[in-house]
């Protein structure tokens, strides 16, 4: 007994004061709550909020250890525990300023949703999202979620947007469809003003709204639906068929055509492959290809077809098609390497990006295939040996399938963001489902949209945007 009275007498007096009960030595930290509550809750690492005040006023609560004061607004600091109420209405925000035994003041943001802003919900267990991730939610909304899980910035359009995508020059681009016919791509300022409208150039060509990319020359590039004539009775059709066909378009910001790369006849009728039993029965023109993603580096460019079970790097500069990894075997084919799915790795796979090493990614929706699951996917090339391997492969046992749509990007630290699209587990479709993954695979941001499926989830890794830049234009947009 007395060597346990001597050794508990030689605690430090900080642990000390924990063990008998005094907490205030080990300062806690000041918090903040409102009713309704914040979205997500406080913490002093977080800077911004949300709140559904349903366009009237909210009670804010300062919890204040000794050494503490804090404020609304600009009102007076106060010191202690109090209460006020805080008048708001959709759009609106106020601050709350905490000023510690230091002097330092930390400013917090908080905003009110619009009474009809869709259903969420964000889990965060640490850090590591990107800065910003940008989907389009039901009702025909775009909204951007930060690092914490909250929603700092959304526009409302008046038609169903799709493929909401932040640019560093503080615009946003978005693809504008109403009534499931593609009409145009949009560019808009963050408060939403429309800047100039972008449709495809040439004959015989419609506007395909799966993917717009703005260039380092300030142009940008998209796809197009482009119908031919083809005699397809050889996959079970008509000799007077027409085929929905790609042709990828770069324009400058005042619309003109500065280049175009059609698909077919580069890429043949036979690489439809196991698609043509699905395609035919939905009716002509045969979507023989869908096209559904673009990327650029340097004078290559990479793209996705869905009905391919295959993304091509095609040379801009000559149109030729470099390589080929997946789908039907042909002589620009890669080799693959460590793939569990083996020489035929992808199901209607999306979002095909190029990494800054040489390397690509993509999301294998592994459509139509039994027993195999989604999965986010990393593959080093090897253009001398003409060999693609597996590097890194992401799955999450919440999805078994995954029918479409789908995205998944690797930022600078080694994450993923993983927009798992129409997907689900035993046939249930549960939402829309956008995930955070560590190098080695384990979840530690979810957004969950119970409401819808999005299409994609854009992040933004660079510093452009700021979050100054989008809380002022969120603010101009409420003051309206």
């Amino acid at each position: 007994m007395r060597s346990f009275a001597i050794r508990f007498l030689a605690l430090p007096a900080l642990l000390l004061t924990v063990l008998l009960g005094g907490g205030s030595a080990l300062a806690a930290n000041p918090t903040l709550t409102t009713e309704p509550a914040l979205s997500p809750s406080f913490s002093m690492k977080q800077s911004d909020y949300a709140v559904r005040c349903m366009n009237g006023p909210i009670k804010a609560s300062f919890s204040l250890p000794e050494g503490w004061r804090g404020r609304l607004n600009r009102g007076g600091f106060r010191g202690r525990d109090f209460v006020t109420n805080q008048p708001l209405r959709s759009g609106r925000s106020f601050t709350a300023t905490l000023r510690g035994p230091n002097g330092k003041p930390r400013v917090f943001h908080v905003r009110c949703l619009p009474n009809d802003f869709p259903k969420y919900r964000v889990v965060v267990t640490k850090p590591g999202a990107p800065r910003l991730t940008l989907v389009n939610l039901v009702y025909r909304w775009v909204v951007a979620f930060d690092a914490g899980g909250a929603p700092v910035w959304w526009y409302k359009h008046s038609t169903n947007p799709e493929n909401p995508t932040m640019f560093p020059n503080g615009t946003f681009g978005i693809t504008s469809i109403q009534n499931s016919r593609f009409e145009r791509f949009e560019i808009r300022s963050l408060t939403g003003r429309l800047i100039r409208t972008l449709l495809p150039q040439g004959k015989n060509v419609t506007s395909d709204s799966h993917d717009l990319q703005r260039l380092p020359n300030g142009n940008y590039i998209f796809g197009a639906h482009r119908e031919v004539p083809f005699d397809t009775t050889r996959f079970g059709g008509p000799a007077n068929a027409r085929l929905n066909t790609a042709q990828i378009q770069e324009v400058t910001p005042a619309g003109r055509l500065v280049w175009k790369w059609n698909s077919f006849p580069k890429i043949g009728a036979s690489e439809t492959g196991r698609w043509w039993e699905t395609i035919i029965p939905w009716g002509q023109p045969f979507d023989v290809s869908h096209w559904n993603s673009v990327d650029v580096m340097g004078r290559y460019m990479l793209v996705s077809f869905r009905h391919y079970d295959a993304i091509y790097k095609v040379d801009r500069r000559t149109g030729r098609i470099v390589w080929k990894l997946g789908g039907v075997k042909t002589a620009k084919s890669l080799k693959v390497k460590g793939d569990p799915y083996g020489r035929y790795p992808f199901g209607g796979q999306h979002d095909a990006r190029f990494m800054p090493d040489g390397s690509i990614t993509l999301v294998d929706n592994q459509s139509y295939f039994n027993k195999r699951r989604p999965r986010a996917v990393r593959y080093r090339i090897n253009e001398k040996n003409r060999t693609a391997t597996l590097i890194r492969q992401i799955t999450d046992p919440r999805f078994g399938f995954s029918l479409g749509f789908a995205s998944a990007r690797v930022g600078p630290d080694g994450n993923w963001i993983v927009c798992w699209g129409v997907a689900g587990r035993n046939g249930k479709l549960p939402g829309g489902t956008i995930a955070a993954y560590d190098p080695k695979g384990r979840p530690f941001y979810r957004i969950f949209t119970p409401e819808t499926t999005p299409y994609r989830a854009n992040p933004v890794y660079g510093a452009r945007p700021t979050i100054g830049q989008i809380r002022n234009a969120m603010n101009r947009k409420a003051a309206k």
